[in-house]
């Protein structure tokens, strides 16, 4: 089974809740751990202190909790809107949804589906799924589903008066809420590919004085013992669940690790079975229900001795798991609190709001790549089946997300990615071994493009037209690098000029699927990244991307780099008009060149209009041996620093590239050229 973890996006209600001003047993320990361990969570604890000094926050909490409460139809449109957008991010980022695709029998159960934005994007995307649907009455407190079809099943119902489906067969009639209660099971025996447990308490309920303190728990709990009981074998759960560094989060998270998938980590597997998670949280439901007050809150109550017991069971792996979730987290808190010094792609969201592409998708290497390397070396060297995207991840080679994924993020767009760290334009031109692969890393032409293809033809694809998706490619770092050009380490006959025309052939086979909307990144200023600057002006040694490097003329070669870099570059700029205009080669396609080595230089002169102080552009964050191994960050914040490491440009980076991004597709780039516009 896999299971997936959705954070909640109220970013405004993480930051006025703090976990550790009234707690000094278990929660502190947990904080304590982290503290030392994850500088991500002491950035995250900086922006939450922030907030709590922030006399708008609460007035603005109220409004959004006014907002939600009582939303007025364009509100609820909104919500639902929203929620489709979570949920298409959700499946691209995890794959929470693709078993779908191959079942025989296509099934979903969402619970909690109003307004219905999952459950939209379940049948867009996967049409042939029959879709069950439990939501709370209006007339009790929920929210109206948007969303209606032939194939979804909806059931009107307060999940936590399903008493039936918790195995009991009577309710005392001394109980004060005996009559709302059925004994009767509404599931049966179906069974579901993804189960979807998204209920969550709404303020607008009526709830009787036994209920008003234990609802939230019992609403978890009977929502994870129907999943398991629901889910098939090697399906998919998705659960709402708030901040992984809280204790009864974490506790959670290790019991789901023991028998499944978390999506956001590496999986990890035990011997526990879920059945005997399931019977726990059946009987924690009962005595929720049918015991006393005091016995609901002893449910809750946790001791130093247990979070010490969770940490060291589970202490590194929930650094590894809440690591993304706080970086989001920490993102949108500072954009709230308008620190200007904070500039990243998020701020997009202001500045294009009506964003004109719907899709964006994209093709390239680590520069790129948000994970899909990852499937190949987990399946023999093989890509996805087509129609299916691989699980992203949150931590690339800039140490957090890539600059494909702020763009995401800040437009609203779907996002197809095919990039493949350590790619090059073509196997034919130049090949790199991937011993873990057994094979030469897969290339743009080779295996990029021809997955792109065999999608276009399937579902992925069928909202997309030639003038709401934008096509951008970004390839030539491992074209030109060591193992590549500079070292004459390419195919016999091959040069410069050869990497160029496949840069033409890319689009001309994305030419022919329809696409007309292009963006070719130039080649970045790869004299200035430190594995080709000399160690005399603040470049690496020896290190895991050129072991040897110490063995040559340092100068020399950062000298060629930078002499290949900017005569490709120069016929890039020549060739797109030429292609374009004088051959005729992509009739009624529109072109933007993004200056890349430009832009990129001039973060690396003036970095106090782009990086957190103290600002360093000749350094990078992470530092690993010739081997890729025994690695340490820092010091200072990853916000600082231009590279992340040796090669790759840093998180901050990659968010500044995605706002410029947009401004180059929007036209508003001083950075972007543009051809047939």
């Amino acid at each position: 089974m896999t299971a997936t973890l959705l954070e909640p996006t109220d970013t405004i209600g993480s930051l006025r809740a703090d976990p550790t001003s009234t707690e000094n047993g278990p929660q502190q320990l947990i904080h304590k751990y982290l503290l030392e361990r994850s500088r991500t969570y002491c950035a995250l604890c900086d922006i939450r202190q922030q907030g709590w000094e922030n006399p708008t926050g609460d007035q603005f909490f109220q409004q959004q909790r006014q907002r939600a409460d009582n939303p007025s139809p364009d509100g609820e449109l909104y919500f639902y809107k929203m929620t489709i957008a979570i949920a298409k991010q959700l499946n691209s980022s995890t794959g929470a949804f693709d078993i779908l695709q191959s079942s025989d029998e296509p099934s979903a159960l969402d619970m909690g589906t109003a307004p219905g934005g999952f459950s939209a994007t379940i049948m867009e995307s996967y049409p042939k799924t029959t879709l069950r649907a439990i939501t709370l009455p209006l007339k009790k407190g929920g929210h109206s589903v948007q969303f209606k079809h032939k194939r979804m099943k909806l059931d009107l119902w307060d999940i936590n008066t399903l008493a039936g489906d918790m195995d009991l067969t009577y309710i005392p009639e001394s109980h004060p809420a005996a009559s709302t209660f059925t004994v009767t099971k509404l599931l049966g025996h179906e069974m579901f590919d993804v189960v979807i447990c998204g209920c969550q308490v709404t303020r607008n309920q009526d709830l009787r004085e036994w209920r008003e303190h234990r609802e939230a728990v019992r609403l978890q709990l009977a929502q994870l013992v129907i999943a398991l009981e629901h889910v098939k074998s090697g399906g998919t759960l998705v659960a709402v669940m708030h901040k992984p560094e809280e204790i009864h989060t974490a506790e959670l998270l290790h019991i789901f690790s023991k028998f499944s998938e978390i999506s956001l980590f590496k999986p990890k597997r035990a011997h526990a079975k879920p059945i005997e998670a399931k019977e726990l949280w059946k009987k924690q439901w009962i005595d929720s229900t049918l015991g006393t007050a005091d016995g609901c809150a002893n449910l809750s109550k946790r001791t130093a001795d247990d979070a010490r017991k969770l940490l060291d069971g589970y202490g590194t792996e929930l650094v590894k798991l809440g690591r993304p979730i706080w970086v989001t987290q920490v993102a949108g808190l500072k954009r709230w609190l308008n620190i200007s010094s904070f500039v990243t792609a998020l701020n997009a969201v202001s500045l294009h709001p009506k964003s004109d592409f719907k899709y964006l998708i994209t093709f390239g290497d680590s520069y790129t790549d948000n994970g899909r390397l990852n499937y190949y070396g987990s399946h023999q060297a093989h890509g996805p089946p087509p129609g299916v995207l691989p699980a992203e991840t949150n931590v690339t080679a800039s140490g957090g997300l890539t600059w494909p994924q702020y763009v995401r993020s800040s437009t609203g767009a779907t996002l197809y990615d095919y990039a493949i760290s350590g790619a090059t334009c073509d196997n034919n031109n130049v090949a790199r071994w991937a011993g873990f692969l057994n094979a030469n890393f897969p290339s743009i032409i080779t295996d990029e493009i021809p997955s792109f293809k065999k999608d276009r033809k399937t579902a992925l694809y069928r909202g997309v037209t030639a003038s709401n998706a934008v096509y951008a490619l970004w390839i030539g770092t491992n074209d030109l690098s060591y193992t590549g050009i500079l070292s004459d380490s390419q195919v016999a006959g091959t040069n410069i000029t050869t990497y160029i025309n496949c840069l033409w052939s890319t689009f001309d086979a994305i030419y022919a699927t329809g696409g007309r909307r292009f963006v070719l990144l130039n080649l970045n200023a790869l004299q200035l990244v430190g594995l080709y600057r000399p160690q005399s002006d603040g470049g690496a040694g020896d290190n895991q991307f050129w072991q040897n490097k110490t063995l040559y003329n340092q100068t020399e070669y950062a000298q060629k780099m930078l002499e290949y870099t900017t005569s490709a570059n120069t016929i890039i700029d020549y060739g797109v008009p030429f292609n374009l205009l004088v051959k005729n080669r992509w009739p009624g396609a529109k072109v933007a060149v993004f200056d890349i080595h430009s832009f990129i230089t001039e973060i690396y002169n003036k970095p106090k209009s782009f990086l957190e102080p103290p600002h360093n552009v000749k350094g990078f964050f992470h530092h690993c041996d010739v081997n890729g191994a025994n690695c340490v960050d820092g010091p200072g914040s990853l916000d600082s620093y231009l590279w992340y490491d040796e090669l790759h440009p840093s998180n901050k980076t990659d968010s500044l590239i995605a706002h410029e991004f947009v401004q180059v597709v929007s036209g508003d780039s001083k950075f972007g050229t543009y051809w047939g516009h």
